[in-house]
């Protein structure tokens, strides 16, 4: 009876488990320690193995005998590449999109319906060799295609508002090597009037600073610092021109890219109103992640928040004067947005514009005065003064 005690933990004597075979119509035959049994003609479907008479055995014995034991060991848990995908995902969710499964395969001209530059390298696709139409001859370097294929199906039903995204390969040919690298790819589509998250305004049209502002929340998620800046020159031709941004991490290629799809890319698959579009390679992504962010307590004084007004020429983008204000480095600078734009070529000059920012000052032990944060907003101005050349506007 070694094995019962084994596997279940039970202690049942030799006689007590031939009896409960014996009621069960087994004609056990007992042994130095061993059972034979004959399985009756009407277990014959579910009593096959040992552990299907042994259960027999704990299930007449009482389970209620089954000993609780302590048991203390290591947990296999979730890799840090495992946990990226799955906060990028709860991420999406929470900003109210919809996680699509489409097929890793697509048709040979999909670098065409993009517009992909003869040089491109995501227009080098592994060929399947037994493909099973010509629509899934081809392994996909980007999961875009694939998603806009759902939006435009879900257009045809008559579903225009919707928000779709997908974590998944992407497949790239190297050189001098038989399979291609894989790497973990997530993207995302959005078109019409968007409603469901809390941090933005129910019905709000899909625009570029609304996936800007997806995208920016995922990344916030992740913990990793990166910026969404502008793509210069005809990267990405499927975007729009004067709508589109790249994933940055200083120092390092782009990640990926944000914005609104061209009009012509758009009306290949279909549509006549905008349709916001992202990627990002979350391989490269997981590279990048340092210590795990701590949560800081949330200060019981209120925050004091001042607007200010500076005066930028048109080559620095809002990002980088955000960027040049949290370089101050105040330590009751807890947040900075940009608000509002002007331009006026008369008043401001020719190719400068005016940037109105909201800056919020907050302390974890004390309410801040004017006279305390009026030091830290001026070493912010002088610090936009000799990054990016701002003004202040008076």
């Amino acid at each position: 009876m070694d094995r019962v005690a084994h596997i279940t933990a039970l202690e049942v004597s030799l006689a007590r488990a031939v009896e409960i075979l014996d009621r069960l119509g087994f004609d056990p035959r007992a042994g130095q320690g061993t059972i034979d049994v004959r399985v009756p003609p009407t277990r014959f479907v579910d009593v096959t193995r040992e552990i299907d008479v042994i259960e027999e055995i704990a299930r007449i014995y009482g389970l209620e005998h089954v000993p609780s034991l302590l048991s203390v060991g290591s947990g296999g848990g979730l890799t840090p590449a495992q946990r990226v995908r799955r906060t990028v995902a709860d991420a999406c969710f929470g900003a109210g999109l919809t996680e699509a499964q489409t097929l890793s395969y697509v048709p040979g001209d999909m670098p065409d319906r993009l517009g992909l530059g003869a040089d491109d390298p995501r227009r080098d696709m592994v060929q399947v060799l037994n493909p099973l139409s010509q629509d899934h001859s081809h392994l996909r370097t980007l999961i875009l295609p694939s998603l806009l294929d759902a939006l435009a199906r879900n257009a045809a039903w008559g579903r225009d508002d919707l928000a779709l995204f997908e974590i998944a390969h992407t497949y790239h040919r190297v050189a001098d090597q038989k399979l291609p690298r894989e790497p973990w790819t997530f993207s995302a589509v959005m078109r019409g009037r968007l409603g469901g998250a809390a941090w933005r305004r129910a019905g709000e049209p899909a625009s570029f600073f609304l996936g800007k502002g997806v995208l920016e929340s995922i990344l916030g998620a992740v913990g990793v610092t990166c910026r969404v800046a502008a793509i210069d020159g005809d990267r990405d031709p499927f975007l729009h021109p004067g709508r589109k941004g790249f994933v940055q991490v200083p120092g390092e290629p782009a990640l990926g890219f944000v914005g609104e799809l061209h009009p012509l890319t758009a009306r290949r698959y279909g549509f006549d109103d905008p349709v916001v579009v992202m990627e990002l390679d979350l391989d490269r992504l997981c590279e990048q992640l340092g210590e795990a962010p701590r949560a800081l307590p949330l200060s019981e004084f209120p925050p004091l928040r001042q607007d200010i007004a500076v005066v930028v020429a048109d080559e620095h983008p809002a990002s980088a004067v955000l960027e040049a204000v949290r370089g101050a480095r105040s330590e009751l600078l807890s947040d900075a947005q940009v608000f509002d734009v002007w331009r006026d070529a008369e008043a401001l000059g020719p190719g400068r514009r005016s940037l109105a920012l909201r800056l919020t000052f907050q302390a974890q032990d004390r309410t801040l005065s004017d006279e305390e944060v009026r030091p830290h907003r001026e070493a912010i101005v002088e610090h936009l003064r000799e990054t990016v050349g701002a003004e202040l506007r008076s």
